[in-house]
């Protein structure tokens, strides 16, 4: 076993506990308080599911790595699927959260009045195609009887290019808000105060987008790594 490699699955298994836990408080708060059952509280909600999921992944890879064994890829499938596919709900609950948060604040007056329950349906349920998409593409390795170490690994296009373009579009609704925090001018209330919300808004999303692509940056590695 090589020691680095060791100590580098041990400090990411260590940080990504703690993320488990944070995240899986923010789900159990979103449940059990109906004050955090808007649109916008689900939307977080959903992400921190799915964050949740992408730490609870890493935890059988590590065990057969402290082990040095593999088991069949067909059992590696079954203990991951559920959660292995909404991880990937990371990437589109983000673009979802980012959405709402810019129609909100640059259409104030339809955000508080006038949402239709398509809205809500489609920014609630869209974000979960591109999960059922890695499910399809996990239930494909359910006849694979071959040795796995339980990093499994769906890289094409497709699966390359969607998270980075899910970070970017995510990106440009948040520099939408901070131009209509600087420049534009609230039609509802004009106090600095929803201004400096605004600001507090855009700085905790804009740590969730790096707290995505270190994620994504980590599962990379961790793929060369083995």
């Amino acid at each position: 076993m090589d020691i680095k490699t060791f100590v580098f699955k041990t400090i990411n298994l260590f940080t990504d506990t703690i993320g488990l836990l944070i995240f899986g408080n923010v789900v159990y708060l979103t449940i059990k308080y109906k004050d955090l059952h808007t649109l916008c509280h689900i939307l977080l909600g959903l992400y921190s599911l799915s964050q949740a999921c992408s730490k609870v992944v890493l935890l059988p890879s590590y065990i057969l790595y402290v082990l040095q064994s593999t088991i069949p890829t067909y059992v590696c499938v079954l203990i991951a699927l559920i959660p292995r596919a909404l991880m990937m709900g990371t990437f589109t609950f983000m673009v979802a959260i980012g959405i709402d948060r810019m129609l909100g604040i640059c259409f104030p007056f339809w955000y508080i009045q006038n949402k239709s329950k398509l809205y809500r349906i489609l920014l609630v349920g869209t974000p979960f195609l591109y999960p059922l998409y890695y499910l399809y593409l996990m239930i494909q390795d359910l006849p694979n009887n071959s040795p796995s170490n339980c990093l499994l690994n769906y890289v094409n296009v497709f699966n390359t290019l969607f998270p980075i373009i899910c970070v970017i579009f995510t990106l440009f609704c948040y520099l939408i808000i901070l131009l209509k925090a600087i420049f534009g001018k609230d039609p509802i209330d004009n106090d600095q105060i929803l201004l400096y919300w605004n600001f507090a808004t855009i700085f905790s999303s804009l740590i969730t987008i790096i707290e995505v692509i270190s994620l994504f940056i980590t599962r990379f590695v961790l793929k060369k790594i083995n």
